[in-house]
C-alpha cells in the first residue's frame, strides 16, 4: 500500500532541492520533513515554508485554509 503524500510539502522540497534543505531552512530535522511529506504538518510551519518557498499554504494544509 502507497502512502498519500502531502503535495505541497513535496513541492517545497522541490524547490528547495532536498528535505535535508528544506529542513535546515525550517530549522527541524530532517525526519520532521520527511514525516510532513505523509501527514500534515503543524500550521505554523505550513507558514513558514511559504514564506521560504512560495508555496502556498493552502496546498500544504489544505484542512486550515481554503482555496479560494
Amino acid at each position: 500500500m502507497r502512502k498519500k503524500q502531502n503535495h505541497g510539502v513535496a513541492e517545497a522540497v522541490e524547490k528547495t532541492g532536498s528535505t535535508r534543505q528544506l529542513a535546515r531552512l525550517c530549522g527541524v530535522t530532517q525526519p520532521s520533513v520527511m514525516k510532513w511529506l505523509h501527514t500534515n504538518c503543524p500550521a505554523e510551519r505550513a507558514v513558514q515554508i511559504e514564506n521560504i518557498t512560495g508555496v502556498p499554504r493552502e496546498s500544504i494544509r489544505p484542512d486550515l485554509w481554503d482555496k479560494k
